[in-house]
């Protein structure tokens, strides 16, 4: 079968040949219909492999979760011995019962890790585990230059993304979501990209030289945020104390100036009307973050 994933360029994949091949992995225990787990994607000009599993198969299938686990090492190790074409005709002739292979198909792929994506989230339904595979993405937009734009901020999450795997060991409940605009924190935090914060109690202590989430408080319920680097400015008062006089909020980007606010109400206290409430972790899409995908 013929499929071809660039809407955009279709006229112009139409007289493409197929260059890729792929996939859906399928487990199904005894007495259960059957649940998709992973894809599987070949590029056939260079017989690259990529692959994305779910992370929640343990809480899938509990009473084969040993089983499940370990089956993501065995396929890749498999594939390495055999080379990726060979792996998958391997795959077609004895997977049965347990383990099962959809039918193979073919089509024109330009960026292999966005066609990854795209048939991972078309075929599979994670469960969404929260703080273990998923974290919550709020409706506050952050300015990679100065004040976003003032809104309101719903208290409840608007959606939860799964997290690549790399971070999962990393996740805590104090973790969220929110997409930052703007172009003053580039190459780090490109404009529009969704990045992942950690609230709580990483923000205890000194925040000099962090990148953090930064709240401007208006009116009850509206609120605007941009997202810096923390340079704080103290003075020395006595031989045993400091006392800070002023935060200057820094881009990364040389294009952008810095900016300072006055110290007073720059807290993390809920009376204050400018506060921190989240250190940068990472971007959320960013592929240095993802699973390396080829075995």
């Amino acid at each position: 079968m013929l499929v071809t994933f660039a809407k955009a360029r279709r006229e112009e994949t139409r007289t493409e040949a197929p260059n890729a091949d792929w996939i859906v992995l399928s487990v199904a225990p005894p007495g259960q219909p059957g649940e998709a787990i992973g894809v599987y994607l070949v590029d056939r000009e260079s017989g690259t492999p990529w692959r994305r599993f779910r992370r929640d198969l343990s809480e899938l299938f509990p009473e084969d979760a040993d089983v499940v686990e370990l089956l993501e090492e065995d396929l890749v190790l498999k594939a390495a011995e055999l080379g990726a074409g060979a792996w998958m005709d391997w795959l077609e002739a004895n997977a049965a019962n347990f383990l099962r292979v959809s039918e193979r198909e073919s089509g024109v792929v330009h960026d292999f890790r966005q066609q990854l994506d795209w048939l991972y989230h078309r075929h599979c339904r994670p469960k969404v585990l929260q703080f273990r595979t998923h974290l919550p993405r709020y409706t506050l937009q952050a300015a990679a230059g100065r004040w976003g734009p003032e809104r309101e901020v719903d208290e409840e999450a608007a959606e939860w993304l799964e997290v690549p795997p790399t971070l999962r060991r990393r996740l805590t409940d104090d973790m969220f979501v929110a997409t930052v605009y703007g172009k003053s924190m580039e190459p780090l935090i490109p404009d529009g990209s969704l990045c992942i914060f950690r609230g709580g109690a990483s923000l205890v202590g000194s925040r000099q030289g962090k990148r953090v989430l930064v709240a401007n408080f208006g009116e009850p319920g509206e609120q605007r945020f941009t997202v810096k680097r923390y340079e704080s400015v103290k003075r020395q008062v006595d031989e045993s104390r400091e006392e800070h006089m002023r935060v200057i909020l820094h881009p990364l980007n040389p294009d952008f100036e810095s900016w300072e606010i006055d110290y007073e109400p720059f807290d993390t206290e809920s009376g204050g009307r400018i506060r921190v409430i989240g250190e940068f972790v990472a971007v959320l899409d960013d592929r240095s973050l993802t699973e390396d995908v080829r075995p």
